[in-house]
């Protein structure tokens, strides 16, 4: 860490640490919520924005068919979503 330019006073080792443990752990959830057969791929909202979605919304909108999945590339051109009339 001390090889590191930091605007500022350097973050401790030790925090850095903890707090990428939860950003793990969080990831590790959001995987375990989504299904298997959509791995790889983005997930929208139906309105076409990108999810970013706690794991337990991803659990009540997967059950309420609210996410796309895209396999392609997103890039700088987000897909275009047409939801069926219901």
């Amino acid at each position: 860490m001390g090889q590191l330019a930091f605007e500022g006073t350097p973050p401790s080792a030790g925090d850095l640490s903890r707090k990428w443990h939860v950003m793990i752990d969080g990831a590790r959830q959001v995987v375990a919520a989504l299904p298997p057969a959509e791995a790889g791929k983005a997930v929208f909202l139906r309105s076409g924005e990108l999810c970013r979605d706690e794991p337990a919304d991803l659990t009540d909108r997967l059950r309420g068919k609210g996410l796309a999945f895209h396999q392609g590339r997103v890039r700088g051109a987000l897909p275009v979503f047409v939801v069926p009339a219901r």
